[in-house]
């Protein structure tokens, strides 16, 4: 985008894909420009923005439990609950969507939030509504990063359902600026979309089709338990997905007692009940939606966060003995402790078991020109000029375009290849991880055939993490890539 000045750009390096430009991500590609246009194109400024986000994030966090709990030392609990959590961490510096959907989700809890817990004279101000309409905008903007926006669309509605049917309150206006603002800010992203591409409904249905989102309803909601299963046992293609099992196993408790709590404990039900309906809806979306990509389990969290720490401040109310909240405090302060530790562990892990990154870059960067034309994987791209990589993932579509291997390097021009060994492993273990380049079966023979007659080798280094993305073989041995010059 920041290349051709168009904003309906798509990405050049998926040249077999058929791609179909859409405005659902627009905002943050253009946030993302915007950065790199001031600081520069490296992996290290991309991701400090994703940081950004994240800090940003727990100072909101710590706004919306204050609100609901009106206790700091719950506030700071929480606070710390989510900063020690290894998945928050992952999401914070990968320079994804999601934590841009995290920060977006707070920021209209906190706005929801006042709307509903203001002063009584709040309501017959001038401005009564204006939380509303901007927990509308927020939201709507979310589809501007992500259709993931959906999801974190439902903690807010938890909250006009909880206060519209079960409180019975005459606020009906409030429902309909929030639904209205929503819809229009939404809908911008949706217009644009079709100036974009006016075939946008029909080319993106096509495409949610081949990841499983026109499923039926049964398929979609065998896959959500599937979802959660692999993230339990850590199963995953490419994605890092670290031991969240004492998470499983605390926010399962606790929103086991949570619903207690507001099954016994009435005056708790407006701020357990809200949050729960939230909670429910985000599952229907995620169900909805179909795509189950594990990064996303992450937007269960602030919602998680705040359910346990209400309801152990509900538990440790005011007239609680002493000697009960000495012990739920110290409990609490054991379970931020276990947590960081087993953070710092699992951290401390990969990084001293995975490749260093700039090593990857710089063993390529010494053998390679920058302006040349290459076949890689993306993580190289930013070695080399706009418009000369093609992305591996390429080759999948081969057989289905009726291309050799040969004539796609011949017709592109290509000059150089970066072959890493997980393709003899894919093709060794086929049809197991044709989930990664596609079927690369059909075309695999005819490929070492081109790179051993029509290549001319001219270094080879070792990668755990590079030469092998499949998360589960990267640490059994050194995996090799291979550096091929096309010699014609």
């Amino acid at each position: 985008m920041m290349e051709t000045g168009n904003m309906s750009s798509t990405e050049y390096f998926f040249d077999l894909y058929d791609r179909s430009p859409h405005a659902v991500k627009i905002l943050f590609h253009t946030v993302e420009s915007g950065w790199i246009a001031l600081f520069g194109y490296s992996i290290q400024t991309i991701r400090m923005l994703s940081l950004l986000c994240g800090t940003a994030a727990l100072f909101l966090l710590y706004q919306v439990i204050y609100k609901v709990t009106k206790n700091r030392w719950a506030a700071i609990l929480g606070m710390f609950l989510m900063s020690v959590d290894v998945q928050y961490i992952y999401v914070s510096h990968t320079a994804r969507q999601e934590i841009w959907l995290v920060l977006i989700l707070l920021i209209a809890l906190n706005l929801v939030i006042k709307s509903f817990f203001a002063p009584t004279y709040m309501h017959n101000a001038k401005w009564r509504y204006s939380s509303d309409a901007a927990v509308g905008l927020v939201l709507g903007f979310s589809f501007g990063f992500h259709p993931n926006g959906l999801v974190i669309l439902f903690p807010i509605l938890g909250y006009y359902i909880y206060y519209l049917f079960l409180e019975r309150k005459p606020i009906l206006k409030k429902h309909l600026i929030f639904i209205g603002v929503f819809g229009l800010t939404a809908s911008v992203f949706l217009i644009l979309s079709f100036i974009f591409n006016s075939h946008f409904i029909s080319d993106y249905a096509a495409y949610g089709e081949s990841l499983g989102v026109l499923e039926s309803p049964g398929s979609k909601l065998s896959g959500w338990l599937v979802f959660y299963k692999k993230i339990f046992y850590q199963v995953s293609g490419t994605y890092y997905t670290p031991n969240i099992r004492p998470q499983f196993f605390f926010y399962g408790l606790t929103l086991l007692v949570s619903l207690l709590t507001a099954v016994f404990k009435p005056d708790s039900r407006k701020r357990l009940i809200p949050l729960l309906i939230g909670l429910a809806g985000m599952q229907m979306a995620f169900i909805l939606i179909g795509r189950y990509g594990q990064p996303s389990v992450v937007l269960n969290l602030p919602v998680l966060v705040i359910i346990a720490v209400a309801t152990i401040t509900e538990l440790l109310g005011k007239n609680r003995n002493n000697r009960i909240k000495y012990a739920g405090i110290v409990c609490c302060v054991l379970v931020v402790l276990g947590y960081g530790l087993f953070t710092i562990f699992q951290i401390r892990e990969e990084v001293v078991q995975n490749s260093s990154y700039d090593e990857y870059l710089n063993e390529i960067a010494v053998r390679i020109p920058s302006d040349s034309k290459i076949v890689c994987n993306i993580n190289a791209e930013p070695l080399f000029t706009y418009g000369s990589l093609y992305d591996w993932r390429n080759i999948g579509k081969l057989s289905e375009s009726d291309i050799s291997f040969s004539q796609y390097v011949i017709d592109r021009d290509i000059e150089y290849i970066i072959y890493p060994e997980e393709m003899d492993f894919i093709y060794q273990h086929r049809p197991l991880w044709n989930g990664i380049y596609g079927n690369i079966a059909p075309i695999y023979n005819g490929m070492q055939d081109f790179l051993n007659t029509h290549c001319e080798e001219i270094g080879t280094f070792s990668s755990r993490t590079y030469a092998m993305r499949i998360v589960r073989y990267q640490q059994e041995r050194d995996w090799k890539i291979t550096l091929y010059r096309v010699i014609l």
